[in-house]
């Protein structure tokens, strides 16, 4: 398949999301049973939605990884990537990096 192509099917979610390309999902929390458990996959727009899945998908088909990962800010993405680090293992950044960052970094 041409990247062309796979750029604009590669992130389709299936039959679990009706509509041939994935919808954008507005919503920043998912409906729950009575007793507030999760009735489907979903519970808060930043900790997954419909969107991030299929940008996740899409991006791994067009590197042909096994998986990716899109963060809904910046600091989570630095987080995970500090958090996924071992002792002795060296980050180099710029002075002017965000504060935040800066902040995980001291």
């Amino acid at each position: 398949m041409k990247i062309e192509t796979l750029s604009i099917h590669g992130g389709h979610l299936g039959k679990a999301v009706m509509p041939i390309s994935t919808a954008i999902v507005l919503s920043s929390t998912f409906e729950r049973d009575a007793v507030s458990d999760l009735s489907g996959v979903y519970m808060f727009g930043r900790l997954g939605n419909p969107n991030r899945e299929a940008v996740e998908q899409l991006l791994a088909k067009l590197e042909h990884g096994a998986a990716a990962l899109a963060f809904s800010f910046g600091l989570a993405a630095a987080s995970a990537m500090f958090q996924t680090m071992q002792a002795g293992d060296h980050v180099i950044a710029p002075d002017d990096i965000y504060h935040s960052t800066k902040g995980l970094l001291l």
